[in-house]
């Protein structure tokens, strides 16, 4: 297990990189195995006033501004999500990745954030609630083209186990809800 920083060129070491598929130029000089879709929540503060509400739906958001990320460095189908969320009067905010001021927006001006709801464990003094929506993500394994032998056994061994028991994504869905 390695601590990748993906703004610069990823160490030969790495073999494989568990994420969310994205628009990152990095994505397509790597192959992706997609284990499955995790739906999009809105990540919000701790004092936020929708908190403690178990699944948000469009009609609550009204009041809020919502961040999601600019269409060059978004996850995939998030272009989806600003257009749902515009179609139903939604004030959003496009910003450049996941910094420190969009955490600050959303802890001091109560913004929402979209995010896969599988980062919920990830985000620290936040929670992400499920939305009403169909919205997801692919969430797989990158891996290089050239992977050869241990990793190329790994690799064999998740596809195989993923395609004889397709009952593993239903679980790697549901359990991120």
């Amino acid at each position: 297990m390695k601590t990748i920083d993906t703004r610069f060129p990823i160490s030969s070491e790495v073999d494989f990189i568990e994420s969310i598929s994205t628009n990152a130029s990095w994505h397509s000089t790597w192959e992706y195995y997609e284990l499955c879709r995790v739906p999009y929540g809105l990540a919000m503060a701790k004092d936020h006033p929708l908190y403690e509400k178990q699944v948000l739906c469009y009609e609550d958001l009204r009041d809020f501004t919502v961040i999601a990320q600019r269409p060059e460095e978004s996850w995939k189908n998030l272009d989806r999500v600003k257009e749902d969320l515009s179609k139903n009067g939604i004030r959003i905010q496009e910003r450049r990745g996941f910094d420190s001021d969009v955490v600050w927006d959303a802890s001091v001006k109560r913004y929402l954030i979209v995010m896969p709801l599988c980062l919920k464990d990830v985000i620290f003094d936040m929670r992400i609630a499920p939305m009403d929506w169909e919205h997801r993500v692919s969430y797989g394994l990158f891996y290089r083209s050239e992977v050869a032998g241990l990793p190329k056994l790994f690799l064999d061994f998740v596809k195989n186990y993923h395609r004889i028991h397709p009952e593993i994504t239903k679980r790697l869905t549901e359990a991120e809800m």
